[in-house]
């Protein structure tokens, strides 16, 4: 199975053990970045396990933690960043993108 330098994961408290079991997987060495929110966990009916957030940090050998709380700036990064990449996949996608 092919490994990735750098994995996103979102919705990580919607995963179930065989999910993150294929996250760490796929980053193999690599950088794994995990967000989501353990208290809007809503597929515990396909096993999903939110408590596995807390304890993925003590699985790392270094992590860094951080809440929503402390990345007061990132809604105007995400709206920056999201503005960019419409302008560059806009003449590819025409048809299907505002203008």
């Amino acid at each position: 199975m092919p490994t990735f330098t750098d994995v996103l994961a979102d919705e990580y408290q919607d995963l179930n053990r065989a999910d993150q079991a294929l996250i760490d997987r796929l980053a193999g060495a690599g950088s794994v970045v995990v967000v989501g929110d353990p208290d809007q966990s809503i597929y515990r009916f396909r096993h999903a396990n939110p408590e596995a957030m807390a304890a993925y940090a003590d699985t790392l050998p270094t992590h860094t933690t951080k809440s929503s709380e402390s990345v007061g700036a990132a809604p105007s990064v995400l709206w920056e960043l999201q503005r960019r990449w419409l302008r560059t996949i806009r003449d590819r996608f025409s048809p299907f993108c505002c203008r």
